[in-house]
């Protein structure tokens, strides 16, 4: 919107009233004018405000980006890019560490786990070849400790 017009007030002689006489530099505008102007400016709030925001959400945006690709510019050289490259396959190498430590731990529990019933099985055998003597069970757990077949 153009300025608005402005408006002193004067003195009417011929009536007892005030009458609005236009000037450039005026204390007065017309409420019209006035209510364009403050639904302009509450716009413009509005926009400000929304502007506000998005930049924000631009500025964190571009903060996660510089954060996940260790902030290139485009004038770095490659080089760079294969050190982040490099960088990201240490992480994954030490992620795949942690993993197998944890998988070999697992393999420890069921290694030990054999073992014990590996134990089991050989007292059970005895006790069964002291107690009854030649035994089909005994045979058959000894191939089966073996990787034998059992027929």
């Amino acid at each position: 919107m153009s300025d608005p017009k402005r408006y002193e007030i004067g003195v009417s002689f011929i009536a007892p009233v005030f009458v609005p006489v236009e000037t450039e530099v005026g204390d007065w505008v017309r409420y019209v004018d006035y209510a364009i102007l403050r639904s302009v400016a509450e716009d413009n709030k509005r926009e400000c405000e929304a502007t506000r925001i998005e930049n924000a959400r631009l500025k964190a945006e571009v903060y996660e980006l510089k954060k996940e690709i260790g902030f290139i510019t485009v004038r770095q050289s490659p080089q760079i890019i294969n050190l982040l490259e490099i960088e990201r396959l240490k992480a994954e190498v030490e992620r795949l560490t942690a993993l197998n430590k944890k998988i070999m731990a697992t393999a420890d529990v069921i290694d030990a786990n054999n073992q014990r019933l590996t134990k089991a099985g050989d007292s059970m055998s005895d006790q069964l070849l002291c107690d009854y003597g030649d035994n089909p069970l005994t045979y058959a757990w000894h191939a089966a400790k073996e990787g034998k077949d059992q027929s």
